[in-house]
């Protein structure tokens, strides 16, 4: 009969294999989903590794020793490439990324190296936990401590460094969308960043433990902690759509009103990388720019496509017949701003005006924020306080008198 200990060390390898088997039946839906399903494969390949090691016979557990460690060193690059396929547009597994894998392919061939070389009876008695300073060979005493140094110092430390690599991409991506969407919700990847912190947490918990001797959590702790630590990533995954998951048009064939000015113009079709703030590159000259932005400012006030809660650059751009880099680039320059923050200034003063007519009474606050574009009442207030100076209702106050 399985003891809670045993029990409590199954419940994240089940809960790992669940999701295993939910992102194999949708991970073609986006295209970072097949890092997530690699990672979440390594995760659970790592679990049961470490399963086995504790409670299983010989001809499972010896498995453990070849895997356990390559699978932990695998997992840190896998999750930042996932990050990296989420946040950048143009993202591709090219053979360089092959680097991220060295330690994790090193420390197999050594396992299978060494444990290949070593006695059956010595493998049999470091499987069972019997071995002592008069049966243990040299070589199998310095390939424990690889082991243990692998374990308990390489792969922390491999946390640590991948989550400062982690956390400097999630901060460039929180800043960088804000060129491109007129909106945060489900797209600024604020649960990774919680996501990470709590992994270096672990790691450093890990490295003080053994460094300082002190008290490690128990198993039955260690399990249920990493049960819902993998219940939150998995679920949060899951529902995390594709940010850029739009093919870059260079010039959108359109017929409207806003064309003849801008197809006159001598417009250089530069590409900006979407990484590089456009307002670095001078793609177009200033009379261009002048141009553009009254031909925008036109659309803005005349069509309103603010009130559209999902607005990106690349729509807008296609409203007016004009490259999204050139279109950002005209945003930067012009008004000194970036895309989110433009758009949110056409829905602020669209909601201010609201306030200040009687027969929008009868919508609540939040009634008017979705109605002009966002998305939440805890983005639109901080946002039109910050540009009127009031708080919405302080401000609709002073026109209901």
């Amino acid at each position: 009969m399985l003891t809670f200990t045993q029990i409590a060390s199954i419940l994240p390898l089940f809960q790992t294999f669940f999701f295993v088997i939910l992102f194999l039946l949708f991970y073609k839906r986006m295209k970072s989903g097949k890092f997530l399903l690699l990672y979440m494969i390594v995760v659970m390949l790592g679990l049961g590794a470490e399963f086995f090691a504790s409670y299983m016979k010989f001809i499972l557990s010896i498995w453990s020793y070849y895997l356990l460690i390559p699978l932990m060193l695998a997992g840190v690059p896998i999750l930042y490439l996932y990050i990296l396929s989420l946040t950048s547009q143009k993202f591709q597994f090219t053979k360089l990324n092959i680097l991220h894998f060295i330690p994790s392919i090193l420390i197999l061939l050594l396992n299978f190296v060494t444990l290949t070389i070593c006695s059956s009876n010595e493998v049999h008695l470091l499987v069972e936990g019997k071995l002592s300073a008069a049966n243990v060979s040299k070589l199998l005493e310095w390939y424990i401590q690889t082991y243990n140094f692998s374990q308990y110092f390489l792969y922390n430390i491999q946390v640590i460094l991948y989550s400062i690599l982690i956390i400097r991409r999630l901060r460039f991506h929180q800043k960088n969308i804000k060129n491109f969407f007129s909106f945060t919700e489900k797209i600024s990847l604020k649960w990774l960043n919680l996501y990470v912190v709590v992994f270096v947490l672990f790691s450093l918990t890990e490295i003080l433990t053994t460094l300082f001797d002190f008290k490690s959590f128990n198993p039955e702790v260690y399990s249920i902690i990493s049960f819902l630590f993998t219940s939150y990533f998995g679920y949060a995954a899951f529902w995390q759509p594709d940010i850029y998951n739009k093919p870059e048009k260079v010039f959108f064939q359109t017929n409207n009103e806003y064309e003849s000015n801008i197809s006159n113009l001598n417009i250089k079709t530069n590409t900006i990388n979407e990484e590089i703030e456009p307002s670095k590159k001078q793609i177009i000259q200033t009379e261009q720019i002048i141009i553009i932005a009254e031909n925008l400012q036109q659309l803005m006030i005349s069509k309103k496509p603010y009130i559209n809660n999902d607005l990106t650059l690349e729509d807008l751009a296609e409203m007016i017949n004009v490259n999204r880099n050139i279109l950002s680039h005209v945003i930067n320059d012009y008004y000194k701003i970036n895309f989110f923050n433009f758009v949110n200034n056409f829905r602020i003063e669209e909601a201010a005006n609201m306030f200040k007519k009687p027969e929008y009474n009868n919508l609540s606050i939040e009634g008017i924020a979705k109605t002009v574009g966002f998305n939440s009442k805890s983005v639109f207030n901080p946002a039109f306080k910050k540009q009127t100076g009031q708080t919405p209702s302080e401000y609709r106050k002073q026109y209901s008198k």
